[in-house]
């Protein structure tokens, strides 16, 4: 069940329901309905979920507290923040204290049973809720859907000023005639009477989910010879997990097929076997990669590294293939403005990760492959090395390169993968002029910390990536006699631009070398910096 949580009748609320039932919905009509009423109040609204950075609760404060000051104070919260308060969990929740203090706003938290681990605080802590203030200011409203069952919506029961709103189910009958229609249409041969009453009476009847996910289907049944049985499955499923691997497994049937054995390599999914023909053939690896990707990927990224995984010839997945799996699928799959292709309800994508991948933990946390490697582990170690093969291998870099490599070889805990694609000079010029946005920072700070923790000494791999970058330059100088690209002009591109369009074997310039430098020294001294004050945060932490 999934609650709305109200702090005093006005001031802090809590809406609770089951997952399905519209809270999402109910919320995000509600909050534009208020933006357009009172444009002159801020409302920053958080849905978990929606990318991968809103699933840490400091990120969310750290957002706040940024649209606050910048709105109140015409501040840039950003500005003022150096490395060891913007990871100093502390630091940012007495932040967001008095960010709330500084004006009439209003705030929305949906899903936050969704809260993952934040950087060392684990998750049951975030979920304990103790980093909202103990009293809400009087100016701030305070809004949060989260589930009955969580940890969350225990710990926000207990205070005195939330006031708590269930979100009621579905049961009138009309109303569920009346919205499947609207969802199917109404031309389907399944909206007979008889099939009408066997839909509308099903045990996840009382959830709108449900009919979008029973709808979609029904559209396609026109000519689809097991329809009836089909849908006798989806009627009687007692779960949204349970339904959705039902068309899940559906979807692989008819629109899927294997790899053929001779390509199978070391990138393949060794794991699964025809016997489970839910879990194997393209569709299914597809939506594995899509669950162990970042923040979604997009086609040209879904196809290629099908291909790496052995689906080439015959077997290729082509754009055409994916066209009509993405109509049967589109009510599932969102495309975002970038073209990044993402699951667009938290039950499908733990559908996904319990039915394809096996995971019993929750998808909402970055959890790194422990070295144990469990089965599940393994066929998720296995879905990332497929994209960091498929991202190491696009030239010349570009920004999702640089989002999504580095990324995939920390929570694969690939610390010799790291290593390389932080020395790799476009990569690390990217990554350090972005470090201006915020959560671009944290990535920096959390790949250095990762690398110490594996005994790795960044500041060694910096200065043995500018070494053999002087060393190229200086050879490459010997065979040019007429070398004049060192010398910057304005009218030119800047020699960030230049740099970071370039592919690992292009020939560096003396100014590009010494921009790389500047950044590798800059780092070296950030983190001198930044872990003595860790460290001694950690050692005064612990008395």
């Amino acid at each position: 069940m999934k609650t709305f949580l109200i702090l005093n009748i006005f001031l802090f609320s809590s809406c609770v329901g089951e997952r399905g039932c519209g809270k999402s919905s109910l919320v995000a009509n509600w909050v534009k309905h208020i933006s357009s009423s009172y444009p002159e109040v801020p409302v920053i609204p958080h849905f978990v979920g929606s990318s991968t950075y809103s699933y840490d609760v400091t990120n969310f404060m750290r957002r706040c507290t940024k649209e606050l000051r910048l709105h109140f104070l015409n501040s840039n919260y950003d500005d003022q923040m150096e490395n060891k308060d913007i990871s100093d969990y502390r630091r940012v929740v007495e932040a967001f204290h008095a960010a709330l203090s500084l004006g009439p706003c209003i705030i929305l938290i949906d899903g936050a049973d969704d809260f993952g681990s934040s950087p060392d605080i684990p998750m049951f802590k975030v979920k304990e809720m103790q980093w909202l203030p103990v009293d809400i200011p009087p100016s701030c409203r305070l809004i949060i859907t989260t589930s009955k069952a969580d940890i969350t919506f225990q710990s926000l029961s207990i205070r005195k000023d939330v006031y708590v709103i269930q979100v009621p189910q579905l049961f009138d009958s009309p109303a569920k005639r009346t919205l499947l229609r609207e969802y199917v249409g109404f031309d389907s041969k399944f909206l007979s009477e008889d099939y009408t009453a066997k839909i509308t009476s099903a045990k996840l009847s009382q959830l709108p989910i449900f009919y979008v996910a029973v709808a979609s289907e029904l559209r396609l049944f026109h000519n689809y010879k097991n329809a009836e049985r089909q849908l006798d499955a989806y009627v009687q499923a007692t779960s949204l997990s349970e339904l959705w691997t039902l068309i899940l497994r559906r979807w692989v049937h008819d629109y899927g097929w294997l790899m053929p054995a001779a390509t199978r390599g070391p990138a393949s999914m060794k794991a699964q076997v025809s016997r489970d023909r839910t879990n194997s053939g393209w569709v299914a690896d597809a939506l594995k990669l899509l669950s162990v990707s970042r923040n979604g990927l997009t086609v040209e990224e879904i196809l290629g590294s099908l291909k790496i995984m052995g689906y080439v010839g015959n077997h290729e997945v082509a754009t055409a293939h994916w066209t009509v799996f993405s109509l049967v699928s589109q009510n599932v799959l969102i495309t975002t403005s970038l073209s990044l292709l993402r699951f667009f309800h938290h039950s499908f994508r733990t559908a996904v990760e319990n039915a394809l991948l096996r995971s019993l933990t929750a998808p909402s946390q970055e959890r790194i492959i422990s070295p144990y490697k469990d089965l599940w582990e393994r066929q998720k170690l296995q879905c990332h090395n497929i994209l960091t093969n498929y991202f190491d291998t696009v030239q010349p870099v570009t920004s999702r390169t640089v989002e999504e490599l580095p990324w995939q070889h920390r929570i694969s805990g690939n610390v010799n993968g790291l290593c390389k694609s932080l020395s790799k000079p476009v990569i690390f010029v990217t990554l350090m002029c972005s470090e201006r946005e915020t959560n671009k920072k944290l990535d920096v700070i959390s790949y250095w910390k990762t690398l110490k923790e594996g005994s790795q000494s960044a500041v060694e791999l910096l200065q043995k990536m500018v070494k053999n970058l002087q060393e190229k330059l200086e050879s490459e100088n010997s065979k040019r006699q007429d070398v004049d690209s060192t010398v910057f002009r304005e009218e030119d591109l800047s020699t960030i631009e230049v740099l970071c369009s370039k592919t690992d074997g292009d020939f560096f310039t003396q100014m590009e070398v010494s921009v790389i430098s500047f950044f590798a020294g800059k780092v070296s001294l950030d983190m001198l910096i930044w872990f003595k004050s860790y460290h001694l945060f950690d050692f005064i932490s612990k008395f």
